[in-house]
């Protein structure tokens, strides 16, 4: 019986959660895959997205670690880790900067081994618990 678009209920007992029921004939006892481990060989870089010189260009600031202090409010910040790429748009950003940021991230990640990752867009003042816990400078 449709509910005109509305989710229907069903409740089981502990009785019901016996071996013969529709619940448990959806489940199956095949393998779970592993969970991917982190690439051995990955190293976490900081890129700066810049428009000083009048011309877009995407500058490496660190590479195999990642400190907070290498963040500059003027301009877009790009940090690259195995779970993604974590984008800061500082306060200050130009609008050709800001217009300009997906598409260069989607041009960075397509030239890195892994281009179908993760990316996160933070504005400045907004909180991102994720991003806290890229940092290897633990301030």
């Amino acid at each position: 019986l449709r509910r005109k678009g509305k989710l229907t209920r069903e409740f089981y007992d502990e009785e019901d959660l016996l071996p013969n029921n529709s619940f448990t004939d959806l489940l199956n006892d095949d393998d779970v895959e592993k969970i991917p481990t982190l690439p051995k060989d990955f190293e976490k870089t900081m890129l700066r997205l810049s428009n000083e010189e009048g011309v877009l260009k995407l500058k490496p600031i660190y590479h195999g670690r990642l400190a907070r202090r290498g963040i500059e409010p003027s301009d877009v910040n790009f940090m690259d880790t195995a779970d993604g790429l974590y984008i800061y748009v500082g306060p200050t950003v130009s609008k050709k900067e800001r217009n300009s940021v997906w598409k260069e991230a989607d041009k960075y990640l397509e030239s890195t081994k892994n281009p179908t990752r993760s990316i996160h867009y933070i504005k400045a003042g907004q909180k991102c618990y994720e991003m806290d816990e890229i940092w290897d400078d633990y301030n």
